[in-house]
């Protein structure tokens, strides 16, 4: 990833960047886990039995997830901008 990542100029300009990369990437991942951990516990429970609650479910958490990865992104540019 490094390789492909390497020339583009905010690392060029600020070198230390990279080291925010696999923490990203690692949040990301952290992100989808906590979904899947979200909807397998609303369907253990029975709260996905119809196709209402199915879809409540999804926006709901799908909309969570967009938020918590929206503001990492603002916080990101906002530490980009401060250096």
């Amino acid at each position: 990833m490094k390789w492909l990542l390497q020339h583009w100029p905010v690392f060029d300009k600020v070198p230390e960047v990279f080291i925010l990369v696999p923490a990203l990437l690692g949040l990301k991942g952290n992100l989808e886990m906590t979904l899947a951990s979200r909807l397998s516990t609303q369907a253990n429970l029975g709260n996905l039995d119809t196709a209402r609650s199915q879809w409540h479910m999804s926006v709901g958490n799908l909309s969570l997830v967009q938020v918590v990865n929206y503001n990492t992104q603002i916080i990101v540019i906002v530490i980009m901008k401060v250096q």
